[in-house]
């Protein structure tokens, strides 16, 4: 998943962006929406010899969090604008960002639809997903699936999107097409957790400027195998200095079918 663009120009554009929203924020119809999550994780003791050191819940067992996040989205004429911040217990930062990002929606005259996205925002992934909702969060359950868990952990797309959608219904066709196109950096870490510890379970989102704890496994203590091996790992640092690039094509019949690849 992971190439990259530096850091400093990811700030840069993040920076770029907020004043450009800022600039628009006093004609914007700005909507402001916030939850609060209180709750504690406790294990079965049967399965410590299993899962010891692995920490396969969010946060380790019997630790009791709080979090509070809030979401704002914007839209001024053709531009529309999100971010998603968290105020969270467990995190040594407290404070984070998770998304931050702009967009052009334009009112479609026919049955062509273009949108483009701009700034840091999760990929689209699955129907689990209330893509609208505060932050990564299943909209039925309580945590995501395994894939899901992992993409709010490790996966963020710092870069820019467009999508194309021919909308088949509004000239009386039952066939719908969608091409997606991005180019990313940063997140070149990606996969590191899920290597080393493997599947999880979770309802929480990585912060842009969070750091990851890996396990406490022998392979990377000073006498193992790979002793250079950090603990701390920063997801979406730039390493390679090399953009990433990403695409799908859609298809849906009707309501009836609908399949992306």
């Amino acid at each position: 998943m992971c190439r990259s663009l530096s850091t400093t120009t990811l700030i840069q554009t993040f920076v770029v962006l907020i004043a450009m929203g800022a600039t628009q924020f006093s004609s914007a119809a700005t909507e402001l929406r916030g939850m609060v999550h209180i709750g504690s994780a406790s294990h079965d003791s049967r399965s410590d010899e299993f899962t010891s050191g692995f920490d396969k819940l969010p946060f380790g067992t019997d630790v009791p969090s709080a979090r509070a996040a809030v979401r704002m989205d914007s839209v001024f004429g053709d531009f529309v604008s999100g971010a998603v911040a968290d105020i969270d217990s467990q995190r040594s930062s407290l404070v984070d960002l998770h998304e931050a990002w702009i967009g052009w929606h334009p009112i479609p005259q026919g049955p062509w639809r273009v949108r483009t996205k701009m700034g840091s925002f999760f990929p689209v992934s699955s129907f689990e997903v209330g893509y609208d909702q505060i932050g990564w969060n299943a909209e039925r359950t309580i945590s995501g699936s395994a894939i899901n868990s992992w993409i709010a952990e490790e996966i963020r797309i710092l870069g820019a999107e467009v999508t194309t959608q021919w909308r088949g219904a509004l000239v009386g066709s039952p066939h719908e097409v969608t091409g997606r196109l991005g180019i990313f950096g940063g997140n070149d870490p990606a996969g590191t957790e899920i290597a080393w510890r493997g599947w999880h379970l979770g309802n929480r989102t990585t912060g842009m400027f969070q750091k990851l704890r890996l396990p406490d496994l022998p392979a990377y203590r000073p006498d193992g195998h790979v002793p250079m091996q950090s603990r701390n790992v920063r997801v979406f640092r730039e390493i390679d200095n090399r953009p990433g690039f990403y695409g799908s094509i859609g298809y849906a019949f009707e309501s009836r079918f609908e399949d992306q690849i």
